[in-house]
């Protein structure tokens, strides 16, 4: 991956440009808005940049001008621009939006979090969707639910009828132009997905939806959809056979298990380790894009307003409203940084 990093503070440039080294993305510099839409519009086409970083507070040219200076020009209007700000507010984050951003992250940066956005941005086609190896991960899929055999075979059940009519929810939305609809679709499919260990489905999934957020070609997001199905079907095949108790994992020693289920409330008066439970369950529901997510907010509410505060609850509620996984994942990080509560 190619980032073009718009940074004016020298140490912010390091700590950045050293963690997006480290997972070998090549980073070019510029430390304000001006330089970096300079840069981009010397470019030759194909552009040398897969995506911009560009932080909001800068002299010369800020964030918001040279987002919107870009936006202006053809060659830019698929360009992924990503927010950085210290500014964590609902308005900011809007304005971004509306400016024509295709993300935000708060600083100081999560390095986990940054990644998991900026993964959801690599190069990647409907096209080049892989067609085959589409095996049911049954191993991981049990480990989500701390082995409980039982309720695996209800979550892939239910799975399977709630699932069976979204590629025709997705196809009708784009018949509507309702792209944001389609893209909520799929991005429930690909979460749900990755939890039941149907890993070639969610990997599909999320080619799908990132060319719905580039503006993908209709004939080639068409094709995708068609792959898609495919795989669904045979994952249903496969699910249809372990509930049916054709497909058994290999025996494992007993083991008991505190886990609890995801929407379980926990008791209100909770000491260190339980909020640390807490805190850490609802933190992979969020970063695994879990639907269950908002069931757990919900059930242990006031435990979590204690420990983040109302108005971070306030927000993810919002975000999870949208099924912005992520969005709710940088309330969460940000709100328990605030409140120096490791996670």
């Amino acid at each position: 991956m190619r980032i073009l990093l718009v940074e004016d503070n020298d140490l912010n440039q390091q700590i950045a440009k050293e963690l997006l080294q480290s997972v070998g993305i090549t980073v070019t510099l510029a430390d304000n808005g001006k330089t970096a839409v300079e840069l981009l519009k010397s470019a030759t086409d194909p552009l040398p940049y897969d995506l911009v970083l560009m932080d909001i507070q800068m002299p010369v040219m800020d964030g918001h001008q040279a987002t919107r200076e870009l936006r202006k020009y053809a060659r830019f209007k698929d360009l992924p621009i990503i927010a950085l700000t210290a500014h964590a507010m609902e308005e900011e984050k809007q304005l971004c939006f509306e400016e024509g951003m295709n993300g935000h992250i708060s600083k100081p940066i999560e390095p986990q979090l940054l990644f998991r956005i900026l993964s959801g941005w690599t190069k990647g086609h409907p096209k080049d969707t892989p067609k085959s190896d589409d095996k049911l991960d049954i191993k991981a899929g049990l480990r989500r639910v701390a082995g409980n055999r039982q309720l695996y075979a209800s979550l892939l059940q239910k799975f399977c009828d709630g699932q069976a009519g979204a590629f025709d929810k997705i196809r009708q939305a784009l018949a509507n132009g309702d792209n944001s609809s389609a893209q909520r679709t799929v991005h429930t499919l690909k979460g749900l997905s990755g939890n039941i260990g149907a890993l070639s489905l969610q990997s599909i999934a999320a080619t799908i939806e990132r060319s719905l957020k580039t503006g993908g070609t209709a004939t080639d997001i068409e094709s995708a959809l068609i792959d898609c199905e495919k795989t669904f079907a045979r994952t249903v095949t496969e699910i249809t056979a372990f509930t049916s108790g054709a497909i058994r994992p290999e025996p494992k020693p007993e083991q008991k298990s505190d886990l609890k289920p995801a929407a379980e409330p926990v008791a209100t008066r909770t000491d260190s380790s339980s909020s640390g439970r807490l805190l850490k369950h609802f933190h992979y529901l969020l970063a695994q894009s879990d639907g269950e997510a908002e069931d757990y907010l919900n059930a242990n509410e006031s435990v979590l307003k204690t420990l983040l505060g109302e108005t971070a609850i306030s927000r993810m509620r919002e975000s999870l409203s949208r099924f912005d996984f992520d969005e709710a994942l940088v309330h969460l990080l940000s709100s328990a940084n605030e409140k120096r509560i490791k996670i």
